[in-house]
């Protein structure tokens, strides 16, 4: 957003303006006025002395001279010869004050260092530019942090000044002038190289989210290349870029072939910026390692393309040790799922792949399903395959896979996904068959009918958690649960513990069906978390159905508090129902003195008088046998009788016409008396 200008900005830049209006001429004159000297020929001034014009807009810099250009090429000659004969030149500080040093510095040289203790006389002094030969470094500087070196602060507090002291040192010796200045490494969270070996001698080094820089992650490198006893390496949330991770990975390389880092078992490189060159030199690492089991490549910044993830699983080929691999939130797709195909079909130890937040098809799944179920050694345990686009074919041969006899897969997880069905006949049997999978996950699907499931969950044995909330289960997709039960041989296989089916579109229908299911569960009790949430199910019918469900108390119990709340249930609708009811007989009530209305105002006078004499129906003439009649009609149809209605409308019609003939004699009494 711009931002607003003062009434000084103005004036300041009226008079830039006005200024860059101004010959040169009247700039020199404006300046020759401004000094006490005064010289009567202009251009004799303007050859004794040249000024700069540079700060005025609009205004070119004034030319060297031949002199000022021999000055100017001179000091550079001198600083390049400087900068040649020391290493490198330490010269800048950071936001703290302190001195930065690269990592191949071996001569200190303070040239750009403000010098502040230079008009002091009872301290060292340094001046800018003088090289300090005599620096106690304990070692090569190799292996040593960049910004972790600091003068070495004295025992007692008189011997250096507060405001320089986390940079210039006062240190004194006993008797004769100041000691020289000597730096150390401060022991603080950073430090992960031992200087004088350059070996990492932590077992496992976490690293998280505090923003390495790349001369240290370099470090790590090169510490990683000599180290042997590193077992994790965890950088994750560092934000390191594709080259320098590239070189610490190949540093890695270099010590696995010289026989290094043998018990690295877990690297974790997640939420950084890596690339290409990574995912190349990741390869060379899966193909050298003899002792990697986990390897965590998730939420990279820069997302793992499906080229780079092919080429990396192409390490996997010739790997025989991993056996967890975290490749989430990145963009693999179908050419990466070929390849991950081709190295589970050979390898032995492979048990954990978690592939959510990426760009995989039904393709790429189904291709899973087929190593899966080609691998007769597989190891795999679980597989993560949530928010892709995996359909109901890959879904048949993921399922189709853990009806193997060789599968050990036992958790399936296909969260947001695109299933809209299951694939019919196939999963059916291959569930019932199935031995090892107890965690089945679809949640989030367009799932609308799960019966060929359900129908799979008949006999199947293994399986304890079955989660399908949130898709679109209709009303009348649980009746293979009512069914479920009535065979209690089938019944006392089932292991399921938890069902999980919450956010659908499922009204009393499917609540109903699912308290007859559980109430034939007397023999097998294992189901004891049935979620309900988030449907159209009555509140009396959800109490019904985690009463049956109370593991804690005699099935008996349970049944008779379910049995309670449905029949309140079945009231609250017999109640509703005769309130319907009754607001229909009230309506068709209405209907019928309607029409009895229209029948006494359409006929003549001879028509009354003749349903007076003949029309009338006998038991009019007996009081008690008329009351009878009229009773058992209405009891009957609902409704009382024409005649009836005619005649209660007459007498009513008499009597509101006499109420207006003596509220009228009233008025008329009223205006007499006045």
């Amino acid at each position: 957003m711009p931002q607003r200008k003062n009434a000084l900005d103005d004036i300041i830049d009226d008079r830039l303006l006005r200024q860059s209006r101004k010959t040169t001429k009247q700039l020199y004159a404006d300046l020759a006025s401004k000094h006490s000297k005064k010289v009567s020929d202009l251009e004799e001034f303007q050859h004794r002395q040249r000024y700069d014009f540079s700060h005025i807009p609009g205004r070119p810099k004034a030319k060297e001279n031949l002199r000022a250009i021999a000055l100017r090429k001179k000091q550079e000659e001198e600083a390049a010869a400087k900068q040649e004969s020391a290493h490198l030149d330490w010269t800048t500080t950071d936001e703290f004050g302190n001195l930065e040093l690269t990592v191949e510095t071996q001569v200190l040289e303070l040239s750009g260092v403000p010098d502040k203790s230079a008009a002091r006389s009872d301290g060292p002094v340094y001046p800018r530019g003088k090289e300090l030969e005599s620096l106690n470094l304990d070692g090569e500087l190799l292996f040593a942090n960049s910004t972790t070196f600091k003068i070495l602060e004295p025992k007692r507090r008189a011997d250096y000044d507060p405001d320089e002291a986390k940079r210039f040192m006062k240190g004194r010796g006993k008797g004769t002038g100041p000691k020289d200045y000597e730096l150390v490494e401060p022991e603080h969270d950073m430090v992960f190289v031992n200087p004088h070996t350059g070996k990492i001698h932590e077992r496992f080094l976490n690293i998280n989210c505090v923003g390495l820089s790349e001369d240290d992650t370099f470090k790590i490198g090169r510490g990683m290349e000599l180290s042997d006893d590193v077992e994790l390496l965890d950088l994750s949330g560092n934000f390191i870029l594709d080259a320098s991770g590239a070189y610490m990975i190949e540093r890695i390389n270099d010590g696995l072939s010289q026989g290094h880092n043998r018990l690295l078992h877990t690297l974790s490189l997640a939420n950084n910026t890596l690339g290409g060159r990574c995912s190349h030199a990741l390869q060379n690492t899966l193909a050298l390692t003899k002792s990697l089991t986990a390897l965590n490549l998730s939420n990279l910044f820069d997302p793992m393309s499906d080229e780079d993830g092919t080429e990396l699983m192409r390490g996997m080929l010739d790997n025989k040790t991993i056996r967890h691999i975290d490749l989430s939130g990145n963009l693999l797709g179908k050419s990466f799922c070929w390849e991950l195909k081709l190295a589970m079909v050979k390898h032995p130890r492979l048990e954990t792949i978690r592939l959510e937040c990426n760009d995989i098809p039904d393709d790429g799944a189904y291709f899973i399903g087929a190593a899966l179920k080609s691998n007769p050694a597989s190891q795999v345990r679980s597989i993560y395959l949530g928010w892709n686009k995996v359909d109901h074919v890959a879904l048949g041969a993921l399922i189709d896979a853990c009806a193997e006899p060789h599968c050990k897969l036992q958790l399936l997880n296909l969260q947001n996904n695109r299933i809209s069905r299951a694939s019919s006949g196939q999963v059916v049997d291959s569930l019932a068959r199935t031995t090892c999978l107890t965690n089945l996950c679809l949640s989030h699907n367009r799932l609308a009918d799960m019966s060929e499931i359900g129908l799979g969950m008949y006999y199947n044995r293994s399986v304890k958690n079955l989660d399908v909330s949130h898709n679109r289960l209709a009303d009348d997709a649980f009746a293979w649960f009512a069914a479920w039960g009535k065979d209690r041989k089938v019944l006392q296989l089932s292991n399921l513990a938890r069902f999980d089916v919450r956010g659908n579109k499922l009204a009393d229908l499917a609540a109903k069906q699912i308290i007859v299911g559980l109430g034939r569960r007397s023999a097998n009790r294992v189901l004891t978390s049935m979620e309900t949430a988030d449907n159209l199910i009555d509140p009396l019918l959800e109490k019904a159905i985690q009463a049956l469900l109370n593991p804690f108390r005699p099935f008996v119990i349970n049944k008779r508090e379910a049995k309670r709340f449905a029949n309140s249930k079945r009231r609250q609708d017999l109640d509703y129902w005769k309130e319907r009811d009754w607001e229909a007989i009230q309506k068709k009530r209405q209907a019928a003195l309607d029409q009895a209305v229209r029948l006494l105002n359409t006929r003549t006078d001879d028509q009354v008088e003749l349903d007076g004499i003949v029309g009338a129906p006998l038991v009019s003439k007996v009081p008690l046998v008329k009351d009878l009649a009229v009773a058992a009609t209405q009891w009957n149809s609902g409704v009382k009788p024409l005649w009836k209605l005619q005649k209660e409308l007459i007498l009513e019609q008499k009597k509101k016409a006499a109420r207006d003939i003596a509220m009228r004699k009233s008025l008329v009494k009223g205006f007499d008396r006045k």
